[in-house]
């Protein structure tokens, strides 16, 4: 899906219990390369300037309130520029077509979740089209929230969306954070303060994290938290001599890591 267009995302379908519906999560790529990343900085670029204003103003959190007024006028004044990378469009249109009616019969649930770039319009899409969203390592929008076409409401975003922030990363550090997040620790110690952001950005990184503090439940644990990310060794359930050591089973992983 969006083959044609720069933003790319997927359905992806789980069976409820009522075997004639299913459960629909629409899922946003990240940012993978420069083109993605200046989309980044252009849509949310107002956003983070305000923040650096109100940090180095006395009393700054005053202005809160009216900067959503300010970014709204920059972005009516690069109206043209911000329509041609506005993606959320093209992602709330979809999220509106699996609404309708046709579709009803067949929808238990619908969601939208997305990393990076693809989390921020997650974030939007969700409130614009009225489902829950779902970002990781994702820029906010409260308050560049009236920027958007259509604008979002602060209520809204505290009631639909959910964002994961992984430490020392500072892609969700863009916008002020709505409601509903959940900071978790990032293990990264690469050297440098930039590098350890890039790599605390790495959504497998906080997959890893996730599944380390809350467990795997009856699915795998992934090999990339062992050898890649530094997690400690899963511990099997079971003592069952079929199942393959982990070196086995991940022998793949071990070979890339190791070049």
């Amino acid at each position: 899906i969006g083959s044609k267009s720069p933003v790319v995302y997927k359905v992806i379908s789980i069976p409820s219990i009522n075997e004639e519906k299913s459960h629909l999560m629409v899922t946003i790529r990240g940012s993978l390369n420069t083109y993605d990343f200046l989309t980044d900085a252009q849509l949310w670029m107002a956003a983070v300037l305000l923040q650096c204003v109100r940090f180095f103003l006395p009393f700054g959190q005053v202005w809160t309130p009216v900067m959503p007024y300010f970014i709204e006028a920059i972005s009516w004044l690069e109206s043209d520029s911000l329509s041609t990378i506005s993606f959320y469009n093209e992602t709330t249109g979809f999220l509106e077509f699996l609404k309708q009616d046709s579709f009803q019969d067949r929808l238990e649930s619908l969601q939208v979740v997305g990393h990076s770039l693809g989390g921020g319009l997650a974030l939007i899409s969700a409130v614009q089209a009225n489902v829950p969203g779902i970002g990781v390592s994702a820029p906010n929008a409260m308050l560049s929230r009236r920027s958007f076409d259509p604008p979002l409401t602060v209520t809204s975003l505290d009631e639909l969306t959910f964002n994961v922030v992984p430490h020392t990363d500072i892609v969700p550090q863009c916008d002020d954070l709505a409601q509903n997040y959940q900071q978790v620790r990032c293990l990264a110690d690469t050297g440098t303060w930039w590098e350890d952001a890039v790599s605390c950005h790495d959504s497998r990184r906080t997959l890893c994290e996730l599944i380390f503090m809350c467990g795997t439940q009856n699915r795998p644990a992934l090999c990339e938290c062992h050898y890649e990310f530094g997690y400690p060794k899963p511990t099997l359930k079971t003592r069952d001599a079929k199942v393959a050591p982990l070196e086995e089973q991940c022998a793949a992983v071990i070979e890339r890591t190791s070049k």
